[in-house]
């Protein structure tokens, strides 16, 4: 398997703009250390620990990203001019994400440069292509862009989002669900001739399984093996998910 590099981003408040990448190796020693490592982290650890210091920490891991997805999921539920029973503004995942300036920090990270071929996962309307453009130099330009979702509605409008990029760009219907990628993308991207092929997601694929999301990622480092390749994951936190309180409320 291609050696995935996982990039998780946080609201940091002394320097937000940074993300911060640790190695497994790392995380380790810092364990071993007893330093203490926030649920993502142990989570990354798990297979170098002892199968009941595994145990241990999977338990408490679950019980921590249950009671964070309690507390964000009604940033996630709630659309824009909601408001709850005593007639109170409830802020909706749109206001979130521009508060903490997710997708700003997302499109630093991912920096995208002159000649690359851009393919956003689960992308919705394409709400992630302008502002990758923006973080160009106004002379440089991508060698093209392709958005892919299943829902019928966000492709439509991400075909019109893409209408404005003078670049060759693409919105196609597929679902990503099961790990795959759709019939016919390697093919745009070799007629674009990229520099790099970088895969971004903004949060959407983060909530596949790890099987399906190894599965997912595999392909894309072998969609065109001539071509060097990366894959950027906007996500909230890491680690082992509470399936059934995140299939609950966000699926």
């Amino acid at each position: 398997m291609a050696q995935i590099v996982e990039r998780i981003f946080h609201r940091r408040s002394e320097q937000p703009s940074v993300p911060s990448v640790l190695t497994v190796e790392q995380l380790h020693q810092r364990y071993l250390r007893g330093e203490t490592l926030n649920p993502g982290q142990l989570a990354k650890i798990l297979h170098r620990l002892s199968p009941g210091e595994a145990d241990y920490h999977r338990e408490i891991i679950s019980q921590q990203q249950a009671e964070f997805w309690e507390k964000w999921a009604p940033f996630r539920e709630s659309p824009a001019g909601a408001t709850d029973e005593y007639g109170n503004k409830t802020p909706s995942f749109e206001n979130v994400m521009k508060v903490l300036d997710a997708r700003g920090q997302f499109v630093k990270a991912v920096s995208p440069k002159e000649g690359e071929f851009i393919v956003d996962l689960m992308g919705g309307s394409a709400q992630m292509a302008e502002p990758m453009m923006n973080a160009m130099w106004k002379e440089d330009r991508l060698a093209g862009y392709a958005s892919i979702d299943g829902n019928e509605l966000a492709v439509n409008k991400a075909a019109i989002t893409l209408k404005s990029l003078d670049i060759p760009h693409y919105s196609i219907q597929h679902d990503l669900g099961q790990g795959t990628l759709p019939e016919g993308l390697e093919g745009l991207v070799r007629k674009a001739n990229p520099t790099a092929l970088r895969f971004i997601s903004s949060w959407g694929i983060s909530y596949l399984d790890a099987e399906r999301l190894t599965r997912l990622v595999d392909s894309c480092y072998a969609l065109v093996p001539d071509v060097p390749a990366m894959v950027d994951i906007l996500m909230l936190t890491g680690g082992k998910f509470d399936r059934n309180v995140l299939t609950r409320r966000f699926l």
